[in-house]
């Protein structure tokens, strides 16, 4: 259902602790481009990625995806 951007700006999202301008330099994106992809994420998925129990869930469906 997410693309595979969408997937990595997830997982990095998490890494830089819920932080869009963080998240955007380590992935060299504007800060725009993260947040238009979080809106996306939420409007096909009914999860808020800005919620941290939120972004559990999503990371727990693309960790098995990837498996």
């Amino acid at each position: 259902m997410l693309t595979d951007v969408q997937k990595e700006i997830l997982k990095k999202f998490a890494d830089c602790d819920l932080k869009v301008s963080r998240t955007s330099t380590a992935m060299f994106m504007a800060q725009g481009t993260v947040n238009y992809h979080l809106r996306e994420i939420k409007r096909k998925t009914g999860l808020n990625p800005r919620s941290f129990w939120d972004l559990i869930k999503l990371l727990e469906g693309v960790r098995r995806d990837e498996n």
